[in-house]
C-alpha cells in the first residue's frame, strides 16, 4: 500500500515538474508615451522592450491598430538599421511573430534569439513594399526558448526623402513554470521514501 502510494506521489511530482502555465502576450505598445516622444524601455505583460538606439519614437496615431514603435531615416541619411530588444525579467520565453511597417520602402529585417551568449535563433528576410501597411512576419521556430530577442529593421535609402519604419504586435509567451503543487508533492514523496528506508 505504501509502495503504491509512493509511486503515485512520485508520478504526480514528475508530471507537475513538466506541467506548464503558458503566459502569452501581445506586445502592442498600448501604454507608450506621448506621440512623437522618444521610445524608452517599455513594460507590458511582464515583458520589457528596450530600443537598440535613441532613434525609436512613440507613434500613437498609427499601428495595427495604433499605437506602434517606429524610427525615421532623415532625407540626407544613407541606409540606417536599428532594432528592439525583448526580455522577460530573466525568464525564458518563445517568440511567434511581429508586424512590420514601412511608409515607402521594402522592409529588410533580421531576428536574433539568444540563450545566454549563444545565438539560438537567426533568420532574416525582406518584406516587400507594404505601401504604408503592416505585414506579419512569422517565426518558423516558434517553440525555441529564448532569454533575449532582438528584432532589427533596416530603413533603406530613398532618393525622395525620409522614411519611417516600425513594428507592432510582438507575440511572445513566457516559458512554462512549475505548478504550485510540485514542492508539496516532492516533499511528501521524500518523506514516504525516508520512512520506507527506516522500516527496511
Amino acid at each position: 500500500m505504501t509502495v503504491c502510494l509512493l509511486k503515485k506521489l512520485l508520478h504526480a511530482a514528475a508530471i507537475a515538474a513538466v506541467s506548464t502555465t503558458a503566459q502569452g502576450a501581445v506586445i502592442g505598445f498600448d501604454d507608450i508615451g506621448a506621440n512623437g516622444t522618444e521610445f524608452t524601455p517599455y513594460f507590458e505583460d511582464s515583458f520589457t522592450v528596450t530600443p537598440g538606439s535613441s532613434r525609436w519614437i512613440n507613434v500613437r496615431t498609427y499601428g495595427a491598430p495604433a499605437p506602434s514603435a517606429q524610427f525615421n531615416r532623415n532625407r540626407e541619411e544613407p541606409e540606417v538599421s536599428s532594432g528592439l530588444f525583448v526580455t522577460a525579467g530573466g525568464a525564458d520565453f518563445t517568440f511567434s511573430s511581429v508586424d512590420l511597417y514601412s511608409s515607402l520602402t521594402p522592409i529588410p529585417y533580421r531576428v536574433l534569439g539568444y540563450q545566454g551568449d549563444a545565438v539560438v535563433l537567426d533568420f532574416s528576410g525582406t518584406v516587400p513594399n507594404t505601401f504604408g501597411a503592416f505585414r506579419t512576419v512569422l517565426n518558423e521556430q516558434s517553440g525555441l526558448l529564448l532569454d533575449r530577442l532582438y528584432i532589427r529593421l533596416t530603413n533603406p535609402f530613398l532618393a525622395l526623402g525620409g522614411n519611417p519604419v516600425g513594428m507592432d504586435n510582438i507575440i511572445v509567451a513566457r516559458s512554462s513554470v512549475p505548478e504550485p503543487a510540485m514542492p508539496a508533492l516532492l516533499l511528501a514523496a521524500g518523506l514516504l521514501a525516508a520512512g520506507m528506508r527506516r522500516r527496511a
